[in-house]
């Protein structure tokens, strides 16, 4: 068991020393033969190369572009937007750090004719977005159809 354990070491060593210390010009180009794809010499190695190396960095960036490309937003989402651009028409400008319920106040105390209309718009929205259950389509379409028949 010993000798086979001494010969395999040796083969290994001689196998080393063949591919490794000794490769050469010649070898390798036997070696881009036995293999058939065209490189037969240094100049298409590193063209070869270089083609190999822009080809996976680019399968790398295009996979972390698709990973981290933002998600489309929720039809919800969509319809709120709306209304807050309607909004923004008239003179309310809802601010990023304002709750949503602060907005309305503001909008109450200017005495704006569509009050309760815009209340059911906010109210139905905070629902669909912060409600413990998940949003049924019948509550999407009808947020879509109130901001809709939201006249300013």
């Amino acid at each position: 068991m010993f000798g086979n354990l001494l010969y395999s070491w040796d083969n290994l060593q001689h196998s080393w020393n063949d591919w490794v210390i000794n490769y050469d010009n010649n070898k390798q180009q036997r070696f881009l033969k036995k293999l058939d794809i065209g490189i037969d010499n240094a100049s298409d190695m590193v063209i070869a190369l270089v083609i190999l190396l822009v080809s996976v960095s680019g399968s790398f960036w295009l996979l972390g572009w698709y990973r981290e490309r933002p998600l489309k937003p929720a039809a919800y989402e969509i319809y709120f937007r709306r209304f807050l651009r309607k909004m923004t028409r008239i003179g309310f400008d809802k601010q990023k750090s304002e709750d949503y319920r602060h907005f309305l106040y503001r909008i109450d105390q200017s005495g704006i004719e569509q009050n309760e209309l815009i209340a059911k718009i906010i109210s139905l929205y905070i629902l669909i977005k912060y409600g413990r259950r998940d949003s049924s389509d019948r509550e999407t379409s009808e947020l879509k159809d109130l901001v809709k028949s939201l006249q300013v």
